[in-house]
């Protein structure tokens, strides 16, 4: 059974540019025919993130029951490994060595692309990286590791050395000057018990040192119709391996398990260079629009400088700003058992989670341009939704004919009616079990709606209160 808790919000800001496009303009959008303001749902996402930022102040949340995006993963590690009294020219080696391994990419010292990774896990990944501190970033001694253990592998006769010596060659393991790449390297730590099963096959007591064997000649480069078939399969295991896993790299990927990060639970992640640590996102978050037509706005704007005489006319610096002014329609929805699941099993800290979302959802406000606009203007209608055994269902609908409020109308207000009217239209047609409170502010009637409540904390109680039932 999927219980899903949806959040509805009309939130009336003043004049403001809360999230700009690439020219600087407020974002907006087609929508129902019409242009429409908008605002992303990523600008939402991180304005609640830094919510939740607050509540570690707050101790509501611990500083590991977060998350970090961020494209520096090196400095924080050297951070946090200078703190262990790992320092020297040998940590950035150590670093780069371990990223590799997980086959993560640097450009200089970032990531190719934001990561978004729980504090614990970094946390993590540092206490591994200084446990296997000696094992890191060595070629020499891997290599040395990968000859013993082939040396042991090689059935002990009369030929032994040299069927290590041709092997060895083949590997391009042989010389005192290595030749070997990191990525062949991990292909054979990670695929060595494959190359002994071929080594077992091929070179068992039995089988002497012949002509095709000895073909491999040092420095002797050959078709792959002219090499043994050993030396084929050998080469084989390695081609495909480069894209493996060395053991180190699988212990560093092991600890990366979403952390119990509550903002990495909601908003899910991806890695694009192993998808196998990707997480689904238990919240889904809309893009505000705004429930009737805007226009955009230009503020022209002069500076003046303090210092200039007295006597010299003239602005010192001149622009324009676009803004616009809009009542937002704002829709969120929240899989229970998803963040649960997300959370590993932890519904207490689910439950903690849930309520800074849903919190911070209603108080959290994007800051585009606020230090020029102060629109400070908290939503006046919210609604909250416990829905089980149905979809859930963005309300946005209700203004696909944008809202015209007239003369002395409440613009939020006429939005809260064409709200509510909606969601009895639906509820009427579709059904579904459910329960709604609603934080109204703006006097619309709520007869058959939901359940009137009069501050956030009341809404939130009953909210939390429901899901435990």
């Amino acid at each position: 059974m999927k219980t899903f808790v949806e959040i509805h919000a009309l939130q009336n800001f003043a004049p403001s540019n809360l999230n700009r496009d690439d020219t600087g303009a407020p974002k907006d959008a087609l929508f129902g025919g019409t242009r429409r303001a908008r605002v992303s749902s990523q600008c939402l996402k991180r304005s609640i993130r830094q919510h939740f930022v607050q509540k570690t102040k707050e101790q509501i949340f611990q500083d590991s029951e977060l998350a970090d995006r961020t494209k520096r993963l090196v400095g924080e590690l050297k951070k946090k490994l200078a703190e262990r009294g790992r320092q020297g020219h040998d940590v950035d080696t150590k670093i780069e060595a371990a990223l590799s391994s997980m086959r993560l990419k640097l450009k200089g010292e970032k990531t190719e692309y934001l990561m978004f990774l729980g504090r614990s896990e970094i946390a993590n990944l540092v206490n591994l990286i200084d446990t296997k501190w000696n094992e890191i970033g060595d070629p020499p001694s891997r290599v040395s590791a990968i000859k013993t253990a082939l040396k042991s592998g090689i059935p002990q006769d009369e030929n032994s050395e040299t069927k290590l010596n041709l092997i060895l060659q083949t590997l391009k393991l042989s010389g005192d000057k290595l030749s070997i790449k990191e990525e062949e390297i991990v292909a054979i730590e990670a695929n060595l018990d494959g190359i002994l099963d071929v080594i077992t096959q091929y070179f068992d007591q039995k089988q002497p040192v012949n002509a095709e064997i000895a073909g491999t000649e040092k420095g002797k480069k050959r078709k792959k119709s002219e090499m043994a078939e050993w030396e084929n399969k050998i080469q084989e295991i390695v081609k495909e391996g480069k894209e493996g896993i060395s053991a180190l790299g699988r212990a560093l990927l092991n600890v990366l398990d979403g952390g119990k990060a509550v903002d990495v639970a909601l908003f899910g992640r991806m890695l694009a260079n192993m998808p196998e640590k990707n997480q689904y996102a238990a919240c889904q978050v809309a893009h505000a629009i705004s429930t009737h037509a805007v226009e955009r706005e230009f503020d022209f704007y002069t500076a003046v400088d303090d210092l200039k005489p007295e006597d010299t006319a003239g602005a010192d610096m001149m622009g324009t700003i676009e803004f616009n002014s809009a009542c937002f329609y704002r829709y969120a929805v929240v899989d229970w058992e998803k963040l649960i699941s997300n959370l590993q099993a932890d519904k207490e800290l689910a439950a903690k989670g849930l309520r800074a979302f849903l919190e911070g959802f209603v108080v959290a406000e994007p800051t585009g341009k606020q230090n020029t606009f102060a629109a400070h203007n908290p939503p006046e209608f919210v609604a909250i939704s416990i829905r089980r055994n149905g979809a859930p269902r963005n309300l946005a609908n209700a203004f696909e004919t944008a809202i015209r409020a007239k003369k002395d109308e409440s613009l939020t207000k006429k939005s809260a009616e064409e709200l509510i009217k909606k969601a009895k239209a639906l509820n009427a047609a579709f059904g579904g079990e459910g329960v709604i409170w609603a934080l109204n502010l703006v006097g619309v009637d709520t007869d058959g709606f939901g359940t009137e409540v009069t501050s956030l904390t009341e809404l939130l109680d009953h909210s939390m209160a429901k899901l435990k039932e």
